[in-house]
């Protein structure tokens, strides 16, 4: 499964079991998942299927009959669930998605990086601390076990903060 499309579904999961809406939940053997969720008496399937995530009301995604609701990008996708759930201003809990919510591409590259580095086990935060803090954002690795190796940069400029971190990181290594 793609990486965005993995996001996809944990940003739509999350939501939909922090506000405890009825849900189910199946995977396929063909590398497929569906989610049916109830709103109130409307169904939503959501479909997460390699490089698409899809949904329609009342019944089975086809994504080629229903294009205006099948997306390839992980951005369209989460402003059209905001739309459906009322989550313009959502926070999942522990959830790195301030970056998820703006379109950059740099931004995407810099995610991957950091989807690298947990895949390597260590832990990574980006944290939007909201407008009214001196520094907006908070960028962070860790690696477990060695308390030397924590870097972390704060600041208003998203991309220069990760790329700062993502340097240190590296450097560590070298």
């Amino acid at each position: 499964m793609e990486t965005w499309i993995k996001k996809a579904f944990e940003y739509t999961i999350s939501i939909v079991r922090e506000r405890s809406v009825k849900h189910e939940l199946t995977h396929f053997d063909s590398g497929y998942i569906m989610l049916d969720v109830w709103l109130g008496d409307r169904l939503f399937v959501f479909q997460f299927e390699n490089e698409i995530a899809g949904f329609s009301e009342g019944n089975e995604p086809d994504f080629s009959t229903v294009p205006d609701m099948s997306f390839r990008d992980l951005n369209t996708y989460r402003r059209r669930i905001d739309e459906i759930f009322g989550t313009e201003n959502y926070r999942p809990k522990g959830y790195m998605d301030t970056i998820l919510a703006l379109e950059d591409p740099m931004l995407d590259e810099l995610m991957n990086c950091f989807d690298e580095v947990m895949e390597a086990g260590h832990h990574a935060v980006i944290k939007w601390d909201g407008p009214r803090a001196q520094d907006r954002f908070t960028v962070m690795i860790t690696i477990p076990g060695n308390p030397d190796a924590v870097f972390r940069k704060d600041g208003d400029d998203l991309k220069l903060a990760m790329k700062r971190v993502l340097e240190m990181y590296i450097q560590y290594f070298d």
